[in-house]
């Protein structure tokens, strides 16, 4: 596919893989936090030269594990 740099969430249950997928001539990205459910990482733009970050999740579908994800969430921006 073309990408020479990559992290991933393993799965759980066969299910709620994250994969982000990179070019480090492009971008260097950095894993500041990999958790059950999510990657949050620090980006830099290489080219114009700018910083910013990127969080791939997966949102469990139960309600109550919804919930406390969104909780959970809100708590690490607050942070």
């Amino acid at each position: 596919m073309g990408f020479d740099r990559y992290c991933f969430v393993p799965p759980v249950n066969h299910s709620e893989v994250i994969v982000v997928l990179w070019n480090n001539n492009a971008i260097h990205a950095t894993v500041s936090l990999k958790e059950h459910r999510a990657i949050h990482m620090l980006v830099h733009d290489i080219e114009n030269l700018t910083n910013s970050t990127s969080l791939g999740i997966y949102v469990p579908v139960q309600t109550r594990e919804k919930n406390a994800f969104w909780e959970h969430l809100l708590q690490l921006h607050d942070a």
